[in-house]
């Protein structure tokens, strides 16, 4: 990771509010950004984590921002480590609601 993706990833974590108030109301995700769907959220995890067939495979998400930011640096440690070009702009932290607390 380039010490320019490492920073923002520190001034975005700082940035944040503690999580234990959001907990019950929500989950954090990774989003990236896409030309025909804009920001998505394309991680997926099996739900066995053994299958590799994607009718199984569900959204990943996080119980924290910190989480989040983790996994993020940790895909782009991997990009960097693999020489593959990417662009941090891509790539965003969302704040997604239960559906309960709305309620």
């Amino acid at each position: 990771m380039t010490a320019n993706n490492a920073a923002l990833s520190m001034q975005i974590l700082n940035s944040k509010p503690h999580d234990k108030q959001f907990k019950e109301k929500g989950m954090y995700e990774v989003q990236t950004y896409t030309i025909c769907d804009g920001w998505i959220n394309t991680w997926r995890h099996s739900v066995d984590n053994i299958t590799i067939d994607l009718s199984y495979d569900e959204p990943e998400f996080f119980d924290s921002f910190a989480e989040a930011v983790d996994a993020l640096d940790d895909h782009l440690l991997d990009l960097d480590d693999n020489q593959i070009d990417y662009n941090r702009s891509e790539y965003r932290i969302h704040f997604k609601e239960n559906q309960d607390a709305l309620i």
